[in-house]
């Protein structure tokens, strides 16, 4: 968001037309290959170097345009390179210092690329291009699973029938999918058009069925709270004005319940879900995760400062697994401060929310963020289940939400100076109150 220093001593700071402040950089077209790649083909072998390439090109793009525009780092970046700095200090108590730098390359990686896709998502017209390069991704991990005939063969029964297409992970997959959900239901409610509008419901019923051939239980659970939330947050408030079509998406999404329910009768997912409810689960996977539960608390106790180092939970650990559990790997890792610092970024997310959902907003506004605050008590739901604190799509939507939500509240803090500008401002024509992109 770019606003203008003004010299006329009659005029206050005034924000740029609107025209001006909803610009599509020609550069983030730059990203469109790096988010497909790092979304799609990352964990293949080999094609990681291509998304680090792509990678490289961004960054050296970002530094010229931040050092000719300026740049705004938000506090849950900041926090975000706090963590990465307390995980450096914990190398010299992990096990495997190896594993443990690996994991911090990789972070590091993570930290820059959500730099660059935070600075530019900058406004609605950016997320709509921003998202679109992240459902391309997860469209081409759809289309992997249909080519190799992973698709094909969830149709049969067996642990063996989960899809996961090229990103290696039956539950990856289905957090992929669910992200895909929320670009969907953003673009259902930005574009008008009824046409575009049935192509999106079209899509959610088409993620539907691939996100019950993945077998994820989280994924399910997820896409539920999703749906759920999103309903609440978008049309709890419109019952008194316009209550036919809060009745209207209210059936809607019983009938897509219905049709869950229909497409999911003998899958994996189905038999997965049941074997949960009988208790069938205890020796199995929910057992194996209350023994990662109970010696994650343990490695945190051992060592509550530092851990036990990042990436050493799956040597220390008598499953040799990770510990399906974000906040358990992330605190027995980086001990109690690490944890801290990287869950503050969930909380000053969740304040930011608070605070711009009190200000007056335009109806695209609250659309973004009625999505986004659905994705991201999502997302907190997920890391219950899995380890998310190095996803690389997580990481995208996290980046997309934290440059949007810092940006918009500098554009209400002008809003505000434009509607009632203090007497001082007057005084100083020439004061800058902010210039730059985010």
């Amino acid at each position: 968001m770019v606003y203008d220093v003004v010299d006329n001593s009659d005029m206050y700071v005034l924000p740029l037309s609107e025209k001006v402040k909803e610009k599509l950089p020609f550069s983030i077209f730059l990203l469109f290959p790096f988010l497909i790649g790092s979304i799609a083909i990352s964990a293949l072998p080999g094609f990681n170097y291509l998304v680090v390439g792509f990678g490289i090109v961004c960054t050296i793009v970002f530094l010229m345009a931040s050092l000719r525009e300026g740049f705004y780092i938000s506090g849950e970046t900041k926090c975000f390179m706090a963590f990465i700095c307390w995980g450096i200090l914990g190398l010299f108590f992990a096990e495997s210092w190896v594993l443990a730098s690996m994991r911090l390359l990789t972070l590091f990686q993570i930290f820059v690329m959500a730099l660059i896709v935070s600075y530019y998502a900058q406004n609605t017209r950016c997320i709509v291009w921003l998202y679109g390069a992240v459902l391309i991704g997860i469209l081409v991990l759809a289309l992997s699973a249909v080519i190799t005939g992973e698709f094909a063969r969830s149709e049969v029964d067996g642990e063996g029938a989960r899809v996961s297409g090229l990103i290696l992970n039956a539950n990856a997959f289905a957090r992929a999918v669910c992200y895909g959900i929320a670009v969907l239901l953003f673009y259902f409610r930005h574009f008008r058009s009824w046409l575009i509008r049935l192509l999106m419901l079209g899509g959610i019923l088409v993620a539907v069925r691939f996100l019950i051939a993945s077998g994820s239980r989280q994924g399910f659970l997820g896409f539920v709270s999703l749906l759920v939330f999103w309903f609440i947050f978008s049309y709890g408030k419109e019952f008194t004005r316009r209550p036919f079509l809060v009745i209207g998406v209210l059936v809607g999404m019983v009938g897509l319940g219905v049709y869950v329910a229909y497409e999911s009768r003998d899958t994996v997912l189905m038999q997965r879900l049941l074997r949960l409810e009988g208790g069938a689960e205890a020796e199995g996977s929910a057992g194996s995760r209350l023994v990662m539960l109970r010696e994650g608390l343990g490695f945190m106790l051992s060592n509550p400062l530092l851990g036990i180092g990042l990436n050493n939970f799956i040597i220390r650990s008598v499953t040799e697994l990770y510990a399906h559990n974000n906040y358990i790997e992330v605190f027995s890792t980086t001990g109690i401060v690490g944890g801290l610092l990287y869950h503050l970024i969930y909380v000053l997310i969740f304040y930011r929310f608070h605070r711009l959902r009190k200000l007056p907003l335009n109806q695209a506004e609250q659309n973004v963020l009625n999505v986004f605050y659905s994705a991201m008590i999502m997302t907190v739901l997920f890391d219950l289940f899995v380890v998310s604190y190095y996803s690389k799509i997580t990481w995208i939507m996290l980046a997309i939400i934290i440059g949007y939500l810092n940006a918009l509240q500098r554009e209400l803090l002008v809003r505000q100076a434009v509607e009632s500008p203090p007497e001082h401002i007057s005084s100083r024509p020439s004061e800058l109150i902010y210039s730059g992109e985010v």
